[in-house]
């Protein structure tokens, strides 16, 4: 391959602009369609990460490299006038990769931290976000990622959502328990009515990707919990939803971990693969928006019921009403507690906060 390498054939194109009188070179996020198949990297020396759009724009200035990563190779090509056609395309679609580090994670050290993005030829991780994952017990523990509100495009994403992928980092297949014809030969010894049937639950959601192949890396199924369905496409969605709303309109740049919480008592946790003790069933979702030392945390109840009477509140003080936060009725739909960041909620998140 030479120095131009497959990023820049005449396939799959897309326009790259460039202009004399603000000399840069820009692409808008909303011309990488999902035939571009591949992403936009910053690159510092043999590293690589994620460049982030501004207001929905890549830009590089004079004889800046831009820096494209495709499944088959890395290639750069200097942003210069008077180039006005700079085509970019891979040979084929970048999928989401993984990589589990040797880093522990956890309150009792269980997880392990794993990146999640684009993965160049030799195995380079540009991370879009992370996950701290029981790999034992193939289940997710929390997820951190940057929520910058400035780099969104103001355009409506006309992204269309593949089905989940499967990373081989533990042993249990996932996708097999989430399929509705397992579910239904277990229904009666879940409890689950003709109605309702567990789904994953996207820690990292696809709406918080500002670019098309950003979205496409929180499709993998570690990236998730079982969910009841109503739940996870009612209060759960929600939280989400308004959240990265909440990014665009200020837009500013959060840390946003989400997480889960299992039940304390054994003899109350519960496993889509009860042969190997795999794949839990989390009691609560939870997710922490931090920006500097302020933030909020919300709790959603994995039930189509609500929380039982003596049930004991993650806060004292339910702010979501006070502070303008709008949810759907709990049942089926999930109850929601929104907390300030402080003392009382530290013990559910993660021991870096």
């Amino acid at each position: 391959m030479n120095l131009l390498g497959a990023a820049f054939i005449l396939l799959n194109s897309l326009i790259c602009g460039t202009s004399a009188a603000r000399q840069e070179c820009h692409i808008p996020v909303d011309s990488l369609s999902e035939r571009s198949k591949g992403v936009i990297l910053n690159k510092d020396g043999e590293e690589f990460s994620l460049k982030t759009p501004k207001s929905g724009v890549f830009k590089w200035n004079l004889d800046e490299e831009i820096t494209v990563g495709c499944p088959e190779d890395v290639s750069t090509k200097p942003c210069e006038v008077p180039s006005t056609r700079i085509v970019i395309g891979c040979e084929s679609s970048t999928q989401p990769s993984a990589k589990v580090s040797d880093t522990v994670c956890g309150r009792t050290n269980e997880g392990k931290l794993i990146d999640v993005g684009y993965s160049s030829p030799d195995g380079k991780i540009a991370p879009f976000y992370q996950l701290c994952f029981d790999v034992k017990k193939c289940s997710v523990i929390y997820s951190k990622h940057t929520l910058d509100g400035s780099a969104f495009s103001t355009k409506k994403s006309r992204f269309r959502a593949p089905a989940p992928k499967g990373l081989s980092i533990c042993a249990s297949y996932i996708s097999y328990f989430y399929e509705e014809a397992w579910q239904d030969r277990n229904r009666d010894s879940w409890g689950l009515s003709r109605d309702h049937y567990f789904q994953r639950a996207p820690l990292v959601p696809e709406v918080d990707g500002p670019v098309n192949s950003w979205k496409g890396f929180t499709h993998v199924y570690v990236n998730g919990a079982p969910g009841w369905d109503t739940v996870v496409d009612g209060n759960w969605a929600k939280v989400a939803e308004q959240v990265n709303t909440l990014a665009r309109k200020s837009k500013k740049s959060y840390s946003v971990y989400s997480g889960v919480v299992y039940p304390e008592n054994n003899n109350h946790r519960r496993f889509l693969d009860r042969n190997t003790n795999a794949i839990e069933i989390p009691q609560w979702f939870w997710k922490a928006v931090i920006q500097g030392d302020e933030g909020i945390v919300f709790f959603v109840l994995n039930d189509k019921n609500p929380p039982s009477k003596g049930s004991k509140p993650f806060c004292s003080d339910n702010k979501c009403q006070k502070l303008g936060w709008q949810f759907d009725k709990a049942d089926p739909n999930g109850f929601v507690q929104c907390c300030s960041y402080e003392s009382d909620v530290q013990k559910i998140l993660p021991e870096s906060l």
